[in-house]
């Protein structure tokens, strides 16, 4: 499995637009071969920050994912939205199980 979890800041004027937009997008994502989960999730304590959290088959799965023209869609129509892109970003393996 191939695990990516970032976050983002996002622009309070482009929050509601984000979230309507980024609620399409993951669906599409999630239906995507090899896409094992693909979750948003907002801080409670500063509805700003999002946190994606996307689990793919494997490294190639995920570059697929990556190379996808909804993908290059999202990030072109997004790039504005965001304060900083990502605030941290990590890529990981499961160790266990």
């Amino acid at each position: 499995m191939h695990v990516v979890v970032g976050t983002h800041k996002i622009k309070p004027e482009h929050l509601d637009e984000y979230l309507t937009s980024m609620r399409a997008y993951a669906a599409v994502c999630v239906a995507e071969p090899g896409c094992v989960r693909y979750e948003v999730l907002q801080d409670l304590s500063d509805p700003t920050v999002i946190c994606l959290y996307e689990v793919f088959v494997d490294a190639e799965a995920f570059a697929a994912h990556q190379r996808s023209e909804h993908h290059e869609r999202w990030m072109a129509r997004s790039a504005g939205w965001r304060e900083v892109s990502p605030m941290a970003r990590h890529e990981l393996d499961f160790v266990y199980p």
